[in-house]
C-alpha cells in the first residue's frame, strides 16, 4: 500500500489521467474481438477506471493538498470540476453500452470516450495556456469523432455534424487569437497570473476579454447562432447527444470558470456597456430557447432548448456581476449550479428519451402520451424532475438571491428589468414544461388496451438515485434543518470560498 501511496503522489495531479489511459492502452488491445464477453469486459475496464479516477482524485487532495505544478493546477475547484465530469463519463459510457453494444466499432466509441475524458480532465488541471488552448482543441476534435461514430448511419446527422464541427473550430480560433495577445500583454504563461487589480487599465487585457466572451458565445451555440447545435441535438441519436451535452457543454462551462477573473476586469472599466451588450444577447437567448421549445416536437430538441436556457442564464448572471448587483463570486455559484441541474435532471431524462427512442423509433414528444398510465412511476419521476427544476432556477440554485435578496426595490431600475425579464422568460419555459407533462396525462383511447413501454428494470434503479438526490435537496428546503430553507446561498457561499482559497 506505501508503494501505491508514493506512485500516485509522484503522479499526482496526473494520477487519475494516467489511470484513465491505462484502460486505454487495454481497450486498444482487448478491441479487436467481436465477443460479447470481451465487449462487457471492456465496459466493465472502462467503468471501474472512471470510479477509480474519481476515488484517487479526492484521495490525493485530502492527503496532499492543493498542488500547482509548471503546467496545471490541482486545487477544490478542480477537484469537484473533475468528480463531476468523471460521474458524467460514467454515464455516457453506460448510455453508450445500452444503445450501441453492438455496433461493430464499439471498442473504437470507448476509446474515444475515454480519451475525450482525459481531454477534459487536462483541461480541468491545465493553467498554462499553451496547455489550455491544446486541450481545448482535442476536445472538440474528439467529441465530433465521438459523435461521428456514434451516428454515422444517416445522412440528416452526417450533414449536421459537419456544420457543427466547422462552426465549432471558429471558437477555438478566437481562443487562439486572444491567448496570442494575452501573451504579449505581459509575457506570462499562466492564465491564474492574469486578473490582478493592476492589469485592469491594459486595453490589451479587455480586448483578449471580448475576444473570450465572443468565442465561448459561438461555442455555446446560444441565439440567434444556435442552428447548427439544434438540428444536429435532434438528428444524432440519443447516445451521441450524451456526448453532446455532458462533454461538449461542460468544457464550454470549464472554460468560463476558467476566464472568470479576465471578464470581472473587462465588466469592472466597462461597466454600463457591458450591461446593455450582455443583457441583450441573455435575453436573445433565453426568449429564443423558450419560443423555440414551444415550436419543437422532437423531446431532444425541446430538452436541448432547456439547455440552452440554463446557458443563456449563466449570461444573464454577467449583466447583473456589471453592475455589482452581486459579488463577483455570484457567477462562479451559477456555473457550478448548471453543472449540478445537467446532473440531476438532464441526465435521467436522456435516459428516458433514449429507450422511448428504442421502442417506438423516433424521439418525437408525441410518443410519451399516455407515459402516466403506460409507466406510472417513470411519468411520475419525469414530473417531480421538472418540478425539481423549476425550483431549482427560481430558489434553490445562487439566482434565488437577486430574486429575494433586499427586494426589487434594493436593485434598482436595472435590477427591476432583469428580474422582470428573467421571470417572463422562465414561465415561458415553464409553459413548454405543462406542455409536456400535459402529454404525458393524456388517455389514448382504448384500442386494444395500452401497452407499456419495455423500459428496462436498470432505468428503474438508475432514476431512484436522482429522485432520492432530489427530494433530498427539496425536503432540506422546505423544513430547513440544513439552513439552506433560510439562507440558500450560504452553503454554495462557502463552497465557493474553499475553491477560490485552493487556487
Amino acid at each position: 500500500m506505501r508503494s501505491i501511496a508514493d506512485i500516485i503522489e509522484r503522479l499526482d495531479p496526473y494520477a487519475a489521467v494516467m489511470i484513465l489511459a491505462l484502460a486505454l492502452f487495454i481497450t486498444i488491445f482487448a478491441g479487436f474481438s467481436k465477443n460479447n464477453g470481451i465487449r462487457i469486459s471492456i465496459i466493465i475496464i472502462n467503468a471501474l477506471a472512471y470510479i477509480a479516477a474519481f476515488y484517487i482524485i479526492i484521495y490525493s487532495f485530502m492527503k496532499y493538498g492543493p498542488r500547482t505544478i509548471f503546467l496545471a493546477n490541482s486545487g477544490p475547484l478542480e477537484i469537484i470540476l473533475s468528480c463531476i465530469i468523471l460521474f458524467f463519463g460514467l454515464n455516457v459510457l453506460f448510455f453508450i453500452s445500452i444503445n450501441r453494444f453492438q455496433d461493430g466499432s464499439f471498442a473504437r466509441i470507448i476509446i474515444l470516450l475515454t480519451f475525450s475524458l482525459i481531454s477534459v480532465l487536462s483541461l480541468i488541471m491545465a493553467d498554462n495556456i499553451i496547455f489550455i488552448f491544446a486541450a481545448f482543441v482535442i476536445i472538440i476534435l474528439s467529441v465530433f469523432t465521438l459523435i461521428s461514430s456514434l451516428d454515422r448511419e444517416s445522412a440528416g446527422s452526417r450533414e449536421a455534424i459537419g456544420k457543427f464541427s466547422v462552426s465549432a473550430f471558429l471558437p477555438a480560433a478566437l481562443i487562439l487569437f486572444g491567448f496570442s495577445v494575452l501573451s504579449g500583454t505581459g509575457g506570462a504563461k499562466s492564465l491564474s497570473r492574469y486578473g490582478s487589480p493592476e492589469n485592469a487599465a491594459d486595453p490589451l487585457l479587455l480586448i483578449c476579454a471580448i475576444v473570450f466572451a465572443c468565442a465561448l458565445y459561438l461555442y455555446f451555440f446560444l441565439y440567434p447562432f444556435q442552428g447548427p447545435y439544434l438540428k444536429m441535438a435532434r438528428r444524432i441519436n440519443s447516445s451521441a447527444v450524451s456526448v453532446l451535452w455532458f462533454l461538449y457543454m461542460p468544457a464550454g462551462i470549464i472554460m468560463l470558470i476558467k476566464f472568470r477573473q479576465i471578464f470581472e476586469i473587462f465588466i469592472e472599466k466597462n461597466n454600463i456597456y457591458a450591461f446593455i451588450a450582455i443583457t441583450i444577447f441573455a435575453f436573445l437567448s433565453l426568449f429564443g430557447a423558450g419560443a423555440g421549445a414551444i415550436r419543437a416536437r422532437s423531446l431532444k430538441r425541446i430538452f436541448s432548448m432547456f439547455l440552452l436556457f440554463e446557458i443563456g442564464t449563466m449570461v444573464l448572471i454577467r449583466s447583473i456581476e456589471s453592475m455589482k448587483m452581486v459579488s463577483g463570486r455570484f457567477g462562479g455559484y451559477y456555473d457550478l449550479s448548471v453543472l449540478i441541474i445537467m446532473l440531476t435532471v438532464f441526465l435521467p431524462m436522456l435516459l428516458l428519451i433514449m429507450l422511448i427512442e428504442k421502442n417506438t423509433g423516433k424521439d418525437m414528444l408525441a410518443g410519451t402520451t399516455g407515459l402516466i398510465y403506460k409507466n406510472t412511476y417513470a411519468g411520475i419521476c419525469m414530473i417531480i424532475l421538472f418540478i425539481w427544476w423549476i425550483a431549482a432556477n427560481i430558489y434553490i440554485f445562487p439566482f434565488g438571491e437577486f430574486i429575494s435578496g433586499g427586494g426589487l426595490t434594493s436593485h434598482g431600475s436595472g435590477g427591476i428589468i432583469l428580474f422582470a425579464g428573467y421571470i417572463a422568460a422562465l414561465l415561458l419555459m415553464i409553459v413548454n414544461i405543462f406542455r409536456v407533462i400535459m402529454v404525458f396525462i393524456k388517455k389514448l383511447p382504448e384500442m386494444g388496451g395500452i401497452k407499456k413501454y419495455a423500459i428496462p428494470k436498470i432505468f428503474y434503479a438508475h432514476i431512484s438515485i436522482y429522485m432520492l438526490i432530489v427530494l433530498a435537496i427539496l425536503i432540506s428546503v422546505i423544513i430547513g434543518k440544513t439552513g439552506i430553507g433560510q439562507d440558500h446561498i450560504r452553503i454554495w457561499g462557502s463552497v465557493f470560498d474553499i475553491f477560490s482559497s485552493g487556487n
